[in-house]
């Protein structure tokens, strides 16, 4: 009050006038502000008076409000409200009385305070997560706690933690009726150099790395580093445990594709964003400068934990590795991320059997959300028996559970059911799902609508196209029509099963529905989404099947030109979009674009093959199928099909499902076609005396021969082993020949190659030195000559 004084805010009398308590709450606070009455905080010796809102911003640009705060505005809406929704109908209404105040200002003094943690947000993320994620990440940071339901969906908090959180987030320092200027965007710069942690709130769908202003936030955030701490200063915050959806935007992310909000210029914000580039060592784009940043922070805080060593953080090690894993899988490091993971697993094992440590378990405890992560990354990699495991293990009684973890993964589980084509157990546990979905959201739900397109999946796989249309697509379709319009993505999801049905009786009827998925797509997920990019590619497909390939080479191109510039150029849709242009090629007579497409299709599985670590199967088994249904370049790409099924087999197993039932076929489909085209070129040799025709033989039964060797070990392969030496002998090579017959089994062997010199040695140590004197070249005649010694020397005993 004396400060208040000095400044000439208020008066010495007026002092006497107030009787020191802090106010009942701090809405009822707002609404005397907000009526023009003066408002003094004791419990800071803050003042905030309308007259003054311009003095008390300069002095407290850097000011943030307790967690208790965003607690208390999440209470004030309805479940399911974005911080865009807080914004437009709590913090400007209560603001608008001076248009130069923030919602910081008609706050009590003793709920704000110097920011120490900066949140990067976007306006589309729910503020129940937000504060959901920001009571279980300060609860988890605090050393005295031992256990928290990870990602739970308690909104549960202490006291304690609310108040030792200062928080600063522009929806509340700052200000919301007028546009963000040069000075505020330098002053959010000083606030995040000299706040202990930077924030990044994601998204389910990772709205906020589409934004302007998060590049410049976090640009930021990894350019200040003065000290060791700036190391760990950058953490991300997930709000969902559905990675595979933030995949798109992580993939995207541009400065100059970035969106803004109607506060910000994005020519402001990105010619300070270049400055920085500019100032920097290596002039790196933002969007790589910020995925390294993010990676290094988010390992460096894996290892300050671990430096730690203390049993009562080991959930916050967890959160971290976990953290870190995600990065790694939105990076596509799948291998990586895997591991990340089951260390993390082994620590969190490891801490339950801590006397002094509890572990608390409910729908989305620690071990839940670890299965399901694990479930995500086995799904990139096409390992099925393990994802198998994990989601059977993830959705045990989900018949009975309300959590949507649970629900996700028995839905998931159905999808591998249907790749391993046990579509008996699939349909039955979807009709489950079904029923649950009903009982917990009632029969006109969103949820129940998605239940149905997953029967309706599982009959279009088995071509039950008229049980998958009439049962259940139209069904689903006319219920979405009802809660969500005609623009919705499950409508679409509708018009493309609806499409493959009408496919084989009603072809134009078929292009009309899968336009009208493709349209809803493109609107609401953009042109460079991986869903997008499918009805793409299938579309592409109708038009080659009607012999318009002009559209289809459009179509295709760009598809490719989007997807590799995005994903990569190993990445299954630039494989698929590329293949198909070589089809398209050779179709119109462009051999010579033709012949390039499909080199360098075989470029990238053998680059894709010599990773140290390889995490992309999907791409090696599109090249592998591609390869494998064009008869005319399994010669040309045989030893790359080889090395493929032993990379598989080692990578995911022999009994694995892609292992079988992919590369071995094709392994097969070589094995038979080369000793099919050798038989013909070794009659045609023989027949004619042709030497070309008998080395063309000799080559296919060769490779035909190692093939089956490679793939049966243990089988007989006589047929193929006769027809090689045929082709030996017919070139005159008849000590290969006879060397090919003996290992075939199809010539007897003598005796002295039936007993090896070292076994004799073994046999009888005494006549060692007779087999010596013969050379060990002759096992024979060394034979003969130490059963000769040995009946002599038991004749003289």
């Amino acid at each position: 009050m004396q400060i208040a004084a000095q400044l000439g805010v208020i008066s010495k009398e007026e002092i006497q006038q107030h009787v020191p308590h802090p106010p009942s709450s701090w809405h009822q606070e707002c609404q005397k502000v907000t009526s023009g009455m003066r408002d003094i905080s004791l419990g800071r010796c803050k003042v905030t008076t309308l007259e003054s809102t311009g003095h008390q911003q300069a002095l407290s640009a850097n000011y943030g409000v307790s967690l208790s705060v965003l607690v208390d505005l999440a209470k004030r809406v309805t479940p399911g409200s974005s911080i865009a929704d807080v914004i437009t109908t709590i913090i400007k209404p209560e603001t608008t009385v001076n248009q130069n105040s923030r919602f910081l200002d008609v706050l009590p003094g003793k709920l704000t305070g110097s920011a120490k943690h900066y949140i990067i947000f976007s306006p589309n993320n729910s503020i129940h997560s937000l504060v959901n994620a920001l009571q279980l990440h300060f609860n988890l940071s605090r050393k005295d706690t031992t256990s928290s339901s990870y990602y739970s969906n308690s909104t549960s908090s202490t006291k304690q933690v609310n108040s030792e959180c200062c928080l600063w987030m522009d929806m509340i320092s700052g200000n919301q009726h007028r546009p963000v200027r040069h000075q505020d965007l330098k002053q959010m710069a000083a606030v995040i150099q000299g706040a202990d942690q930077v924030l990044l709130a994601l998204d389910q769908h990772a709205y906020v790395l589409s934004q302007a202003v998060t590049f410049y936030e976090l640009m930021q955030s990894f350019h200040c580093h003065d000290n060791l701490r700036q190391k760990w200063k950058l953490t991300v915050l997930p709000l969902s445990w559905v990675w595979s959806d933030m995949r798109h935007a992580f993939c995207t992310m541009s400065l100059e594709k970035s969106e803004v909000g109607p506060r910000f210029d994005k020519d402001q914000i990105s010619a300070l964003i270049q400055e920085q580039i500019e100032a920097g060592v290596d002039g790196t784009p933002a969007a790589l400068q910020i995925k390294a940043a993010l990676l290094s922070s988010t390992k460096a805080d894996i290892a300050r934990m671990e430096r730690q060593a203390h049993h009562n953080l080991w959930m916050k090690r967890v959160e971290a590795s976990s953290h870190y894993a995600m990065l790694l899988y939105l990076s596509g490091n799948y291998s990586e991320a895997e591991e990340v993971l089951l260390t993390s697993k082994a620590v969190s094992e490891k801490a339950k059997l801590v006397p002094e440590t509890t572990f608390t378990a409910g729908d989305n405890d620690c071990e839940s959300v670890h299965l399901m992560f694990l479930a995500m990354i086995y799904r990139e990699k096409m390992q099925l028996q393990e994802e198998y495991r994990v989601l059977a293990e993830l959705s045990l009684h989900f018949e009975t559970s309300s959590s949507a973890l649970r629900l996700r993964a028995a839905a998931m589980l159905v999808e591998v059911m249907v790749k391993m084509r046990l579509f008996t157990k699939a349909e039955l546990m979807s009709r489950k799902l079904l029923s649950r979905n009903m009982d917990m959201y009632g029969r006109q739900a969103a949820e129940v609508a998605q239940s149905m397109l997953l029967l309706a999946s599982i009959s279009v796989v088995q071509s039950l196209y008229d049980e998958a249309s009439a049962d259940w697509v139209e069904r689903a379709l006319s219920l979405m029509k009802e809660l969500k319009g005609l623009e919705d993505l499950l409508t679409a999801n509708c018009y493309q099963i609806l499409s493959r049905c009408r496919e084989e009786r009603d072809s134009e009827r078929s292009a009309v529905l899968l336009d009208q998925a493709l349209r809803i797509r493109v609107s609401e997920l953009g042109e460079d989404h991986p869903e997008t990019l499918s009805l793409c590619i299938r579309q592409a497909k109708q038009f080659m099947a009607k012999e318009d390939f002009s559209r289809a080479v459009t179509i295709l191109t760009k598809a490719y030109d989007v997807s590799s510039g995005i994903y990569g150029m190993d990445s299954v849709y630039s494989l698929q979009a590329l293949g198909l242009l070589a089809d398209v090629h050779h179709s119109l007579g462009n051999s010579l674009e033709a012949v390039a497409a499909e080199k360098n299709l075989l470029s990238l599985g053998k680059a894709v093959l010599r990773r140290t670590r390889i995490d992309n199967f999907q791409s090696l088994h599109c090249i592998n199928a591609y390869f494998a249904e064009r008869g005319h370049l399994l010669q040309e790409a045989a030893s790359y099909l080889a090395k493929s099924y032993v990379t598989f087999k080692e990578k995911l197993g022999s009994d694995a499902e892609l292992t079988l039932v992919a590369c071995e076929k094709n392994m097969e489909t070589l094995i038979r076609r080369g000793k099919a085209q050798g038989q013909l070129a070794l009659e045609r040799g023989q027949l004619h005396d042709l030497l070309e025709e008998l080395e063309l033989a000799e080559q296919l039964y060769r490779q035909a021969w190692s093939f089956a060797k490679l793939v049966h070990p243990e089988g007989s392969h006589k047929v193929m082993a006769q027809g090689l030496s045929d082709a030996l002998f017919g070139l005159g090579k008849s000590q290969e020949a006879m060397t090919v017959l003996k290992s075939a089994g199809l010539v007897k062997k003598d005796m002295s190659e039936n007993m090896p010199t070292s076994y004799l040695r073994w046999l009888n140590k005494r006549v060692a030195k007779y087999i010596d004197k013969a050379g060990g070249t002759d096992s024979a005649t060394a034979a003969a000559t130490a059963a000769a010694a040995t009946s002599s020397a038991r004749r003289c005993k």
